[in-house]
């Protein structure tokens, strides 16, 4: 028995959000030289540290902070952009 779409279908607004926001994996998302800023807060710390990506590595990136310390980071809420 399958059960209807309720707007959750192939095409739908929430498929869309959940694709660009969820789907795109680290790797894809930085490439090594980026300024990024990573937490060990969960993101909802104020705790950002700045860092640059070194490398890819399958499923995640490894970040290397100012102070030389690397770091594997593979989940996309620990990880953003270096915010100017």
């Amino acid at each position: 028995m399958s059960m209807p779409c309720r707007g959750l279908c192939s095409g739908s607004v929430f498929e869309r959000i959940v694709t660009k926001r969820y789907m795109r994996r680290l790797i894809d998302r930085f490439k090594p030289g980026d300024a990024v800023e990573i937490t060990f807060a969960g993101g909802t710390g104020e705790n950002w540290l700045a860092g640059q990506v070194v490398a890819l590595d399958a499923p995640g990136v490894w970040v290397r902070l100012a102070d030389g310390r690397h770091f594997f980071v593979t989940n996309t809420r620990r990880i953003r952009s270096k915010m100017s």
